[in-house]
């Protein structure tokens, strides 16, 4: 074997120079033979990104806009207030506008170009998220409505009133109610500037940007145009000549030779133009092609220089390693050699120098965990089932039951699906809304498995929505009235989440009606949150005390056969930082 390893140090040096100047022949044949498309394909990878920029945030609109219609169809509140076609006083009239304004907002939270959102219904309610251009003309509201017959999201181009303004895109959708409810619209405007909030210019090209509608007619939007030397798009004529499809042609703008390409928006049906002058097309490849020849030449040399060293180097003391395990059997478990190369070669010596020091005393343990891990990993086997499995599972018999019309199995399966979404989150907070959500779905659930309604009440402070909370915070005092407060036997019972504000702090409140705690009962269970015995109240307890601090907790108070009050105390908080991962 060491006569064999002897003729590595040439080999290694033949076949690494081998293959360097291999390499570099092959790139050179087939950079010539690409030279002429490659030319154009900067050009067309850039026109690429900006129609998929494009699509990603008009995409990333009509995400939001099904968001919203989701939230607004199935929030029951929502649904009567858009039922209603006037108000008994400013008092009822003020609370609608302010839940249904502060829903909008949301809505509007994270897009930046996001002007405003309306939502309208057949009886006259006109409702506002506050951004610009607050109210919609008449006209051009029923416009909007007759749009959305037989589409699930309709699209409008508003015209740029000049030019400095630029032109808006609305969305329109149909909100989908109860059947006895009027019909309900919500229409978002947005700046069509956002369409290119991250204008690329990395590739360093003097080029314009045109967008047009091909079935209004409109430009949708338009930059850098002086770069062709035109004051504005309205020069360039009749767009079609410069191609209605997904192409690219090379023409005369101005006298200039121009690259145009146009690409059809898979999300719109917008025809996007791209104009390049074509001579900094050919002039960033020639710069291109310089520095890739430097860099070839470059790698040749350091290749043949590392080979030289590695060969010398690396080799030397692999060949000591293998003299020295050739010498290791059965009766003589000892490395005879020793290698100081801090390299991997060193690593591997040190390795295998452990492995024998330990390899007479696992011997049995090594049979034994192998025992181990075939029983394990067939109990593992036959345990294992993969949550999203389960999470798309459900979702699968969620609309199977909608199909079928079978809204008990479509709502549980809601229900265990938002529970199952949370507990697979790997996140440390969300925010009360989400908890409160939860903490909904977890009723839902508890409903259909004891075939019994749930009175169960939240009430929570204005502005506390969007606070955060440690994850399922809540839900164990829930399920504590449940299982050791005797609501599931009495009619009468109910359980009340309050969570309200007290200056920096938050108090969150959950009360029942039902066996009812005494005040030695209370003490004594707050003494087992000390040690594990109360395994839900200590865990709550020390969740506390890890996450916020010792100036914060959990309280009981009650009074038995009557009721019984856990109040936890946590900071308010606004924000979380990065540690939810």
């Amino acid at each position: 074997m060491k006569q064999k390893f002897s003729g590595m140090k040439a080999k290694f040096i033949i076949i690494m120079v081998s293959m360097v100047v291999s390499f570099t022949i092959a790139l050179a044949l087939l950079w010539g033979s690409i030279y002429t498309d490659q030319l154009m394909d900067n050009a067309i990878d850039y026109a690429n990104e900006m129609t998929e920029l494009t699509n990603n945030n008009v995409d990333s609109y009509l995400k939001k806009a099904r968001l919203l219609a989701y939230i607004l169809q199935n929030n029951k509140t929502i649904t009567k207030i858009l039922a209603k076609s006037s108000y008994n006083g400013h008092n009822e009239m003020y609370n609608d506008i302010s839940e249904m304004g502060q829903i909008l907002r949301m809505g509007m939270t994270g897009a930046e170009y996001l002007e405003n959102i309306v939502v309208v219904s057949e009886n006259g309610m006109y409702f506002t998220g506050g951004g610009s251009s607050v109210k919609i003309a008449g006209d051009k509201l029923e416009h909007y409505k007759n749009m959305t017959d037989g589409e699930e999201i309709s699209f409008s181009i508003d015209p740029a009133a000049d030019k400095y303004d630029y032109s808006k895109l609305i969305l329109i959708k149909k909100l989908k109610l109860s059947e006895q409810s009027p019909r309900a619209w919500t229409i978002m405007t947005v700046n069509c500037k956002g369409l290119y909030k991250k204008y690329n210019t990395a590739a360093g090209y003097s080029s314009a940007m045109l967008i047009a509608d091909p079935e209004s007619g409109e430009i949708v939007y338009d930059k850098d145009m002086e770069n062709l030397g035109l004051s504005s798009s309205s020069e360039l004529g009749d767009l079609s000549k410069y191609g209605t499809d997904n192409s690219y042609k090379i023409g005369r703008i101005n006298h200039v030779k121009t690259v145009v390409i146009c690409n059809i928006s898979e999300v719109t049906g917008w025809r996007n133009y791209i104009f390049i002058p074509y001579r900094e097309i050919a002039d960033s490849y020639d710069n291109l092609l310089s520095v890739q020849f430097f860099i070839i030449a470059a790698v040749v040399v350091l290749t043949i220089i590392l080979s030289l060293s590695l060969a010398k180097h690396f080799l030397k003391n692999m060949s000591t390693l293998i003299t020295g395990i050739e010498q290791v059997d059965a009766d003589h478990l000892t490395l005879e050699c020793t290698i100081d190369s801090g390299d991997e070669v060193e690593l591997l010596y040190h390795k295998f120098e452990q492995m024998i020091e330990r390899i007479n005393q696992q011997m049995e343990a090594i049979k034994k965990n192998e025992r181990d891990k075939r029983k394990l990993g067939l109990k593992a086997l036959q345990a294992q089932i993969n949550p999203h499995f389960l999470y798309n599972s459900l979702n699968t018999i969620k609309i199977m039951g909608k199909m079928q019309e079978a809204n008990p199995v479509a709502d549980a399966c809601d229900a265990l699906i938002c529970i199952m979404r949370t507990n697979m989150s790997k996140k440390t907070y969300h925010t009360f809304q989400e908890e409160i959500e939860y903490l909904n779905k977890y009723i839902c659930m508890k409903e259909y498995q004891s075939a019994s309604p749930i009175k169960f009440i939240c009430k929570i402070e204005d502005g506390l929505e969007n606070c955060y909370i440690l994850k399922m915070l809540i839900q164990p005092l829930v399920e504590n009235s449940l299982k050791h407060g005797g609501i599931m036997n009495d009619p009468r019972g109910y359980i009340t989440v309050m969570i309200y504000s007290e200056g920096d702090k938050v108090q969150v409140v959950c009360e029942d009606n039902g066996i009812g705690l005494s005040e030695e009962e209370s003490s004594e269970l707050l003494s087992t949150m000390k040690d594990s015995a109360g395994i839900g109240l200590f865990n709550i307890s020390q969740r506390i005390l890890l996450h916020y601090g010792e100036e914060y907790g959990v309280s009981i108070t009650g009074e038995k056969g009557i009721y019984t009050r856990i109040t936890l105390r946590i900071p308010r908080l606004t924000e979380v930082g990065g540690e939810d991962d």
